[in-house]
């Protein structure tokens, strides 16, 4: 059986999804394409036997996205194939003007809170003509039924990402006379790096001991003004990108997610995975189906500066809270197994409904 992925980049949450979902229908047996849609970025994982096609820009403007839909098109015709399932609603918007309603099973598969992002202008309508052709629409919570005014409830399936456990457990014995919080994500808003360094900023005050480190692709000028201004030279380090994540997240003791709105936040989900402390806002209700508050981590009002620093601040000075937060973190993500996940894809491709 063919399936034929299109996702905007491998960069991001859902192109890291693409793959690992990817090359397990590969194992199983399928035969499966990825399509990237203006992304260049190289792959996370080891994709031998799986065709990566990239659909680079060619042209500026509204033309630009008739270039992708043309080329889109033509990767749909040669590749032929049973099941398209397409990522984030400006690329599911794009193949849905790419393809017959009907012709194939096609799934769309949102990657976000429909409450804090939604599409603008001409992608208002286009997206919902790919939901109104959709077989189903994939989201990451139950709380996101509400995408296109709940009018496609009957068509959402809730699949989670899938979270790659590691082999080995974490061996890292921290020291409690220098604590290292980390962060993995890129400088973009939703993603609320000015709110963590705020809260480090009155975190360190009351010990200054404490040390972050941010991982992710950033323009090196708006964080770091924020670092000179709170004064945190000496103790907020910018890591930049990186793609080995789990020997990032073996070198630090507390993950903190500082996000304003998320989708399913792969990178809080990968250090649990790992046995490591986590701290997040609860940015939305799906939060507490990944965190139960003071068992496997900490939950923390969205956007309270305050109450992040203070939460912060308590597990410095707790080295065993810190240890069992870890420990039942990494036992709260077996339900997460990429062969779940994945049993729970191929589940929805080989359904034989038809819209």
């Amino acid at each position: 059986m063919k399936v034929l992925f299109f996702v905007d980049d491998f960069k991001g949450g859902a192109g890291n999804v693409v793959q690992i979902i990817g090359l397990e229908l590969k194992q199983r047996g399928y035969e499966v394409t990825i399509c990237c849609v203006g992304g260049t970025t190289p792959g996370r994982h080891d994709l031998d036997g799986i065709e990566v096609i990239r659909i680079t820009r060619r042209l500026s403007g509204k033309i630009n996205y008739l270039s992708y839909i043309s080329q889109i098109r033509r990767v749909v015709q040669r590749v032929s194939p049973d099941c398209i399932i397409s990522f984030l609603f400006g690329i599911s918007a794009l193949v849905a003007c790419a393809i017959k309603k009907g012709k194939y099973r096609f799934i769309v598969s949102e990657r976000s809170d429909p409450r804090a992002l939604k599409p603008h202008g001409i992608f208002t309508y286009l997206t919902k003509r790919s939901y109104d052709m959709a077989s189903n629409i994939v989201i990451l919570f139950r709380a996101f039924d509400c995408i296109g005014d709940g009018q496609y409830k009957s068509k959402c399936k809730v699949i989670s990402n899938p979270v790659v456990t590691p082999t080995t457990r974490r061996n890292r014995i921290s020291n409690p006379d220098l604590i290292s919080f980390i962060t993995i994500a890129n400088d973009t808003p939703p993603k609320g790096l000015d709110l963590l360094l705020y809260a480090f900023s009155i975190a360190k005050a009351l010990n200054p001991s404490i040390r972050l480190r941010l991982y992710g692709s950033n323009d090196g000028t708006h964080l770091q003004g924020i670092i000179d201004e709170l004064g945190l030279i000496d103790s907020v380090e910018l890591m930049g990108y990186t793609n080995d994540i789990y020997s990032v997240l073996n070198n630090a003791d507390v993950y903190v997610l500082p996000s304003r709105h998320e989708g399913f936040p792969n990178s809080l989900c990968e250090a649990m995975s790992t046995g490591m402390a986590c701290i997040a806002f609860e940015c939305h209700e799906g939060m507490e189906e990944l965190i139960e508050h003071n068992v496997n981590g900490i939950l923390v009002e969205k956007e309270n500066i305050e109450e992040l620093a203070k939460e912060m601040n308590r597990i410095s000075f707790d080295m065993k809270l810190m240890v069992e937060l870890g420990f039942n973190a990494r036992t709260a993500m077996d339900k997460y197994s990429v062969k779940r996940v994945a049993d729970m894809w191929e589940e929805l491709i080989h359904n034989k409904q038809r819209v």
